[in-house]
């Protein structure tokens, strides 16, 4: 019944998209708003009077973004005023419900949507590419320039449904692991090298008093669950020859061929090995149950205390320990497990870039006013100062040609974590930075894990699964199959984590995720790979 009733209301929101598209399609409009003296397809300013367009966006800690220097001087620019909507806490609930009821803004911004929302539901948005060519002055440059960004923003059916990022001074990894080398000091140990030896330094911080304090309060290792992004132990699976692409659900590629990291060999050896750790109390036992800003918190412990983590990993080391306590942590490199793999995750679709940043939805009055907008967000000025904050607030051009990204004030008053996001939009941002522009960028705060990130890259294998364009069917038939087979795959791998039995009971796990359709799965990510490297 409930099926039934939101198929009703999907198809009376459709009815009133569908009745808005056919007379706003970007062509037909272009022509109404040039004809209403309102819109100048070239140059500055975009409008001949004040126009507001309704954006609704992910929103970071700014409280408004049009407060925010490179919006301020956007609508000056432009005449283009954005009201803005943020989502609530509610949003993943709510956006099937506001997709259905035809209630849309002009603009969906800074991933509020993902591509299966965007794909499975294209007539709710509009083909961007006609609009591009014809008023995309930044994007079609771009795109000239670097074709593959042009193709990592088209979906499966060719078109341009939401605009991708490039982000700034950013490396193919997301992940950087630190052990305290204070404490390896303070009890004569080198730096691990192999899966036993990291057993055997985890042991001796539990046992030893590596911190000095009298108390057996050292957190040997402290991780943030399973596939949990850049601070979980996904890293370390690549020990046991397994390596999972950033934001791909434990989907794996080698010579071609597309698997699922939990069927194949080394998983059971890599979760005993966890288990190993995790009994012996070498790893954090709120592994499965702290967030976030807890698991921060064991890392950065309040001035004067001493250190409890010994080893940890996030996008960068002072975002798990702070800026003054990353200074005790030097780089793990990738262990050696058993049988000599020793591998690092990288993807450069997931770090450096983004897509389905923004989108411009059929119910938008002035689509042509609404991509000059988003182009305008792709001249590389505006983009690092999406990126990083305004220029002499975030940023300084220097006489070098280089530019500096100013780093939090020293007094500590803020963290380094809330400076990068406070007055920018950061990973949010759409726009684009050319790899040219990244050697000019100078960023104290981040430039020494950027540089130990590109130590990483001996270990890459030479494949990752790639963001990979979905159609419709595709999106629809692996939301599903993800979703199931995934919870329930991280779930056991967790529960034989804290009480082992993964040697018993895998044989039963593989029959239950096969009948889940794990085969299915894998065949529908091996048909999109297949056909985005062709």
């Amino acid at each position: 019944m409930k099926r039934y009733i939101v198929g009703t209301i999907a198809a009376c929101g459709l009815m009133v998209v569908l009745l808005a598209a056919c007379n706003r399609t970007g062509t037909t409009q272009a022509a109404t708003a040039a004809d209403e003296g309102l819109f100048n397809p070239t140059g500055f300013p975009v409008v001949n009077r004040p126009v507001t367009l309704t954006v609704f966006s992910a929103r970071n800690t700014t409280d408004d973004y049009n407060t925010l220097p490179v919006f301020k001087d956007l609508e000056a620019k432009t005449g283009i005023h954005i009201e803005w909507e943020y989502p609530g806490e509610e949003w993943g609930t709510q956006k099937p419900l506001r997709l259905a009821s035809g209630d849309l803004p002009d603009i969906f911004f800074t991933g509020a949507l993902s591509e299966a929302d965007v794909v499975t539901n294209p007539e709710l948005f509009v083909a961007m590419e006609s609009l591009i060519e014809q008023y995309g002055t930044n994007l079609r440059a771009i795109f000239q320039n670097d074709p593959s960004f042009e193709k990592f923003a088209r979906a499966a059916d060719g078109h341009i449904y939401g605009l991708p990022a490039q982000r700034a001074k950013r490396p193919v990894t997301y992940s950087v692991w630190g052990i305290n080398q204070v404490w390896l000091d303070n009890l004569g140990l080198a730096v691990p090298t192999t899966t036993e030896e990291f057993y055997q330094v985890l042991k001796a911080f539990k046992e030893r008093d590596p911190n000095g304090n009298g108390k057996a309060d050292e957190i040997g290792m402290s991780i943030l669950g399973f596939d949990n992004g850049d601070s979980g132990p996904d890293d370390l699976f690549g020990s046991f020859g397994l390596v999972n692409s950033y934001g791909n659900n434990w989907i794996t590629v080698t010579d071609g061929k597309v698997q699922y990291m939990a069927a194949q060999d080394g998983f059971v050896d890599a979760i005993a090995w966890f288990h190993r750790l995790y009994a012996e109390g070498l790893m954090d036992p709120e592994t499965f149950t702290h967030d976030w800003g807890r698991w921060r918190a064991k890392g950065n412990p309040p001035a004067g205390e001493p250190d409890i983590i010994g080893v940890g990993t996030s996008y960068a080391l002072y975002s798990m320990f702070g800026t003054e306590r990353a200074k005790h942590y030097t780089l793990l490199m990738p262990l050696k497990g058993p049988k000599g793999h020793q591998y690092a995750r990288w993807s450069p679709d997931v770090v450096q870039r983004g897509k389905y940043v923004a989108e411009i939805t059929a119910t938008c009055q002035y689509p042509e006013i609404a991509l000059r907008w988003l182009d305008a967000l792709y001249d590389e000025d505006v983009s690092l100062q999406l990126f990083y904050g305004a220029y002499g607030e975030r940023l300084e051009k220097r006489d070098d040609g280089t530019i500096y990204a100013i780093p939090p004030p020293a007094d500590g008053s803020i963290d380094s974590t809330t400076w990068a996001w406070s007055r920018a939009l950061n990973a949010f941002a759409p726009g684009y930075t050319s790899n040219e522009t990244n050697q000019r960028i100078i960023d104290p705060t981040f430039d020494e894990q950027y540089n130990q990130k590109l130590l990483l890259a001996p270990y890459f294998p030479k494949e990752y699964y790639p963001l990979a364009a979905s159609t419709p069917e595709e999106a629809d038939e692996l939301a599903i199959l993800r979703q199931d087979i995934h919870t329930y795959a991280k779930s056991q791998a967790a529960t034989w984590v804290v009480n082992g039995g993964v040697e018993r009971e895998y044989p039963a796990f593989l029959r239950q995720i096969e009948t889940m359709g794990l085969q299915r799965m894998v065949n529908i990510y091996q048909t999109m790979y297949d056909r985005h490297i062709q």
